[in-house]
């Protein structure tokens, strides 16, 4: 059983959770090198969405 855990946590590891910082919704799951505009599916806003050196920014896509 702690071997399934242990491949599970390599799978896994080096990705992060962005998520809208108006709604708190879930937008996007990515690792280091993501750099995407989304729409946030709750509120709407469109977001600029930025995965670098292990920190996640979520900025408000100005128009």
């Amino acid at each position: 059983m702690s071997e399934l855990r242990e491949k599970h946590k390599s799978i896994i590891e080096g990705y992060y959770y962005a998520c809208c910082p108006h709604c708190k919704t879930t937008l996007v799951h990515g690792k280091n090198g993501t750099d995407t505009f989304i729409k946030c599916s709750k509120c709407g806003n469109f977001l600029h969405v930025e995965i670098k050196d292990d920190t996640v920014l979520v900025e408000r896509k100005n128009s």
